[in-house]
């Protein structure tokens, strides 16, 4: 189903001003005022209440497999000043899962909301949902993956660098990957009853290393920070071949310039967003403008 379609039947009531708006968001980094679309922020605000059409939009959209689930919290917007002698950040925080297929295309958004939130809470919403979180915002430990475990989730946690394997992995035979153009050394195996899949990128490394020359690192430090320089380790409960790992990695990055793009465009949009319904909505039209069938406004 193309996108038109799947919002004319999730969002009846709301299709048409919202279709107006992706297609505008799809072309332009304009504010949303400029559009043609009238009673903006009550269109925002029912597009946000609509939860259900949300997720129903990734059965809709989405292809025969799992889901890609990242998720994005924290504020927006720009700091309004000092409070007392103690920097205070107010920001409005804005929560929210974004769904994707496996080519990194959005297919829908699980809602979490506009608190103030630790960095796993967002996952307990995906309780009950078959999908694969791709995260580098969370740190391995034993009780992240005991919660995203419990809630019957398959995981990649991207750890950049990861210090705890440097030392039980630097002496393993590392294989070469020639992947989307990158030259990678490689390795998959196991790590902690999990498996572990690392990255080299040699040319990143020896970016790396070359700065530490400019920095004047200490010299105690040099060989624990040359051991982890252009490694990126990736943690998982599934045994995934390694470019199809790369590739969701890759995934995971597009998708975060997505989305610095529309926080810094809701930032300066925030005057439309009444209350955290719209805010969602917000997130939701502004990740369905990304997709690649959006129609251009009529």
């Amino acid at each position: 189903m193309d996108l038109r379609n799947a919002i004319e039947e999730c969002f009846p009531n709301n299709s048409k001003n919202m279709m107006s708006l992706i297609s505008f968001r799809s072309g332009s980094d304009e504010g949303l005022e400029t559009s043609e679309v009238r009673d903006i922020p009550q269109v925002l605000e029912e597009a946000g209440r609509n939860r259900k059409g949300m997720l129903r939009m990734q059965k809709l959209l989405g292809k025969d497999e799992q889901p890609l689930a990242m998720e994005y919290t924290g504020p927006y917007g720009d700091i309004p000043g000092y409070h007392s002698d103690v920097v205070w950040d107010w920001r409005p925080w804005a929560n929210a899962i974004m769904l994707t297929d496996r080519d990194g295309t959005p297919t829908g958004m699980v809602p979490v909301g506009c608190r103030r939130i630790r960095e796993w809470e967002p996952f307990k919403v995906l309780k009950g949902m078959d999908c694969t979180v791709v995260t580098d915002r969370m740190p391995y430990c034993h009780e992240t993956t005991d919660l995203l475990e419990s809630l019957g989730l398959d995981y990649l946690l991207v750890e950049r660098p990861f210090p705890t394997s440097c030392f039980t992995l630097c002496n393993l035979k590392m294989q070469d990957l020639r992947h989307n153009g990158i030259d990678y050394r490689t390795y998959k195996g196991r790590y902690d009853k999990k498996w572990i899949f690392r990255f080299t990128d040699p040319v990143e490394a020896e970016r790396m290393i070359r700065k530490m020359d400019e920095m004047k690192v200490d010299q105690r430090d040099r060989d624990s920070f040359k051991r982890s320089a252009g490694v990126t380790d990736v943690l998982s409960n599934t045994g995934h071949d390694l470019r199809e790992v790369r590739d969701l990695i890759d995934v995971r990055d597009s998708t975060d310039r997505i989305m610095r793009r529309h926080r810094r465009l809701m930032a300066e949009d925030s005057h439309l967003l009444e209350n955290d319904d719209a805010v969602m909505g917000y997130l939701f039209i502004s990740m369905m403008s990304a997709r690649g069938d959006v129609p251009p406004l009529e």
